[in-house]
Parts: structure tokens; sequence; C-alpha cells
């Protein structure tokens, strides 16, 4: 009971347009409300028509499972975007959060290409989706990056390895790597063109070598504009996406080409 107050609490500050004292209150939950959860307590439940596996001790599972959601902003922007018959990657799919809600949007004669390398989360991905019966899902356990060795690939290899001739959406959210990813789908984003959701956060993104001003100038060159995920207003220019990145840990950020 105690947690489902905590949890519907923050499902209301969610919601707010400002949220004041966001990233304390996150730290405040890893380090005293998550150690007291069961640990690996694994429920099967349903959120916005998807089955999941969820495990309460993790952070997003545990949001999901309480709040009904995770990352609503991303929620509501593939709403709002995705059509059946699509065809879209999840770059850094981690459980399946948006991957399935992709899988149920692109509908039979849609697909969708999930993205996740770390091994944990790629198991409970695969069982998320067989959970759900979904066979538009092709699942690849490789780092995506700007080289190709191994492991570690490009988008534009993996379109050309799979002869993929159509991308309608990208999601990219993938703990820094962001800009590196860019930078190796340069071909397929100039040819394809898609709607895209990325992560965008210094602190990430200077852990793997990159800065975020580099980031945004790589997909301005590609000819983006950017829209806050908030409101889906749109940054007037580059200086205000980049105010509104330095002021929060990680934003999501809608990329689309400019209409002439």
């Amino acid at each position: 009971m105690f947690l489902r107050l905590i949890w519907k609490f923050i499902n209301i500050y969610r919601r707010l347009p400002y949220q004041p004292f966001r990233n304390s209150l996150h730290n405040l939950y890893l380090k005293k409300l998550r150690p007291k959860q069961f640990v690996n307590r694994a429920i099967v439940t349903k959120r916005l028509g998807i089955k999941y596996k969820l495990y309460l001790n993790e952070y997003i599972d545990n949001t999901l499972y309480y709040s009904g959601y995770w990352e609503p902003e991303v929620n509501k922007i593939i709403k709002e975007n995705i059509k059946s018959g699509m065809i879209v990657f999840d770059i850094g799919a981690n459980i399946g959060t948006h991957t399935l809600q992709l899988a149920k949007f692109v509908g039979k004669n849609g697909k969708v290409f999930a993205v996740e390398p770390n091994l944990k989360y790629l198991e409970r991905l695969k069982e998320n989706v067989k959970l759900n019966n979904f066979k538009n899902v092709v699942i690849i356990d490789k780092f995506f990056s700007d080289i190709n060795q191994l492991k570690e690939t490009t988008l534009d290899e993996c379109v050309r390895l799979n002869g993929i001739n159509q991308i309608d959406f990208i999601k990219i959210d993938t703990e820094g790597y962001e800009y590196k990813i860019i930078k190796g789908a340069k071909a397929s984003i100039i040819r394809f063109k898609p709607i895209m959701v990325i992560e965008f956060g210094r602190t990430n993104l200077e852990g793997r070598g990159d800065r975020i001003e580099d980031l945004i100038k790589i997909l301005k060159d590609l000819g983006y504009s950017f829209f806050s995920e908030r409101n889906l207003r749109e940054y007037s220019t580059g200086e205000e996406l980049l105010k509104d990145c330095l002021s929060e840990t990680t934003i999501n950020v809608l990329c689309k080409i400019k209409k002439n």
C-alpha cells in the first residue's frame, strides 16, 4: 500500500510541466527505496495492452508496474507517429518497454529491429517479446556504434546485411553512444530521413569521448529540427536545445527533417 501511494505521487509529479528536484529524488529512490524492495520478485502483468515480466527491484520495471508506463513522453510520440506497416529501430531496447509498443503499432505488415547487446536485458527482451507472441520483432544483440568489428556494428552495415529498404522511425537510448551511432548511420539517415527520438545526455556522451554540441551539429547538418519531449515545441535554435540539455541529466528529443 505504501509503495502504491509513493508511485501515485510519482505519477502526478511526472505530469508536471516543471519537475523540481528531479535528480535528487531519483538518487533518493536509488539509495533508500530500491534496496528495500523485494529482490528478484517477478510479476507478469499487462500495461497499455502489452504483457511484461517485471522485476520490481529494477527501476524501469518498478516504474512501469506502479505508474503504468515508462517515459510517457516517448510513449506519446510513438502513439502519434507510428503507423501500420512502418519499419522502425529501437536502439537500446532494454527489456522492451518501447519495443513492444512499437511492435503493436506497426502491426503484422511492419517490423521492429530491437537492438540490445546487454545479455541481462537481452534475455528479458526475448522473454517479453515471446510473452506477446510478436512475430514482427527482430532482435539484434550487437553494440551499434560508428565502426564494424566483432560484436560492434553500424546501423548502415545492419541495413546492408539485412537488405532493409525502408526506415521510418528510430529511437536511440544508449547511455552515451548516441553520437557514434548517428555517425555510423549517416548514409541510412540521408536515404530514409526517419523520424527519430534520441536521448541527449552531456555526462553520458562525455564518458564516451563525445560532446553534446557535436550531437546537435551532426543532426542539424543532416537536416533535422528539434522538438521538446514535454510539449513538442520546436527549439528555435541549437543554443536553446543545448541550454535545455545542460539543465537536465538527460532529455529525450524528437528529431524531424526540416520541411522546405
